[in-house]
């Protein structure tokens, strides 16, 4: 949960603790986790994905280039990054739409527009910037100007921006503006909102699949946030529903099958399936989490390592910066990659958690003459979540303002379930 970060604010919250099913029984059940395995795949999915992005690739001719079909046909490559996770569709549907719009001598503001959702769908959010920008240049409608416009600059952290945007679209309250408002709403701190928009969102999906399980897999984020585990699994369960290979609802799951039951057997089974479905890396950082968690300090180095390897790969530019930056500034032990990586995000979108990461790093690194001046100078004021109130606390700590540190270290614990088993225990013992 982001929350704005000024002393008067900053309360403990006592005896936090997730809620789960008052006779204390399963939330994550088996028998959902083997149908999972067994009925719930994602194969008609792709199945028809792939016979949309044969027919759409038969229409297209060489010799009079169209916008139509070909930006359909790059749709059916995201819709399989989705479903399976390599990352080399994306980077083939933004290729295409790279070549529609240069084909017609940028011209056209349809490829622009697609390609700002693809760009940060990669993270390249100064490259989104850049497309929005052309595309207005060339003329698109109000609601795309406001909607995209949002997107772009809440990326890249222009929020009082973004929520000019956001307010420009209530007249047209629909699926987009509630699911945009839900994000603004928990930028800042007003969880409640936030869930309420989100709920909207989930009724204004419609019989659209993608916009059901995008909606339903934020609602169990919002949810878990919230501590309300036992609708959080219930949220992820709707979403897994209509997309199988939603892998970030199944490590969700997985989590909450620990967090209530620690019942580690049904967490690496999901965490399995997950792997088994998906060519993205992120099961393994939480693999590396759930040896925290256990306590097992090889698994977790084992599991670190394997993320590191996956993720780093050149083909991922930075869309794992963030885990990347605190693996190598603590288990892995390379501070000096951790920096340089924090340096180079703030090159693509500078905002008051990336400016968070860079003073951990630079922390990490043993350059704490540099750490508080940008803290005041970026971070303080501004609405950051648990993983940067806990770089922040450190770094306060490390400069003798220990009260100000404590008061970081309290908001981050008001949601625990943002932060690696080690920060958690860390902060404990700080306490001690």
């Amino acid at each position: 949960m982001k929350r704005v970060y000024s002393w008067a604010s900053l309360f403990v919250i006592t005896g936090f603790a997730f809620q789960s099913c008052q006779n204390n029984q399963p939330i994550v059940e088996k028998y959902f986790v083997d149908s999972l395995q067994s009925v719930y795949t994602s194969d008609s999915l792709l199945a028809s994905n792939e016979q949309n992005r044969i027919f759409w690739g038969n229409r297209i001719n060489p010799h009079n280039p169209s916008n139509i079909n070909e930006l359909q046909y790059a749709y059916t490559f995201i819709n399989r990054f989705k479903l399976q996770g390599n990352i080399q569709d994306l980077d083939s549907a933004i290729m295409i739409m790279k070549k529609v719009d240069t084909t017609f001598a940028h011209t056209l503001s349809g490829p622009l527009l697609s390609l700002v959702s693809a760009s940060i769908m990669h993270h390249r959010f100064s490259e989104a910037d850049s497309f929005y920008l052309k595309a207005c240049k060339i003329g698109i409608k109000e609601y795309q100007r406001t909607a995209l416009g949002f997107d772009v600059d809440f990326e890249l952290g222009y929020y009082k921006q973004a929520a000019i945007y956001l307010k420009s679209m209530r007249g047209v309250k629909d699926y987009n503006y509630f699911f945009r408002r839900s994000k603004m709403d928990h930028l800042n701190g007003n969880t409640d909102s936030a869930l309420s928009s989100m709920e909207q969102a989930v009724s204004l999906a419609g019989k659209s699949p993608i916009l059901q399980n995008l909606s339903w897999s934020m609602l169990g984020d919002l949810q878990v946030h919230q501590g309300d585990l036992e609708d959080a699994a219930n949220s992820l369960k709707q979403a897994i529903r209509v997309n199988p290979g939603d892998m970030h609802s199944i490590l969700q799951l997985g989590w909450i099958a620990l967090m209530q039951n620690k019942d580690t057997a049904i967490v690496n089974k999901l965490f399995q399936i997950a792997i088994n479905r998906n060519h993205l890396p992120d099961p393994y950082y939480k693999l590396y989490q759930m040896a925290q968690w256990e306590h097992n300090s090889t698994n977790a180095k084992k599991y670190a390592q394997q993320f590191e390897q996956k993720a780093a790969l050149p083909a991922y530019e930075s869309m794992y910066s963030k885990y990347l930056i605190e693996l190598y500034a603590t288990i892995l032990n390379q501070p000096q990659r951790a920096e340089e990586m924090a340096f180079a995000e703030l090159k693509n979108r500078a905002t008051p958690e990336t400016y968070a990461w860079y003073a951990y790093s630079l922390l990490c690194n043993h350059q704490k003459e540099k750490v508080y001046q940008i803290f005041q100078q970026y971070v303080a004021g501004k609405p950051i979540e648990g993983i940067e109130l806990y770089y922040i606390g450190k770094v306060l700590k490390s400069v003798n303002h220990g009260l100000d540190a404590e008061k970081c270290f309290e908001a981050a614990m008001q949601n625990k379930y943002d932060l690696s088993p080690y920060m958690i225990e860390d902060m404990e013992k700080m306490k001690k």
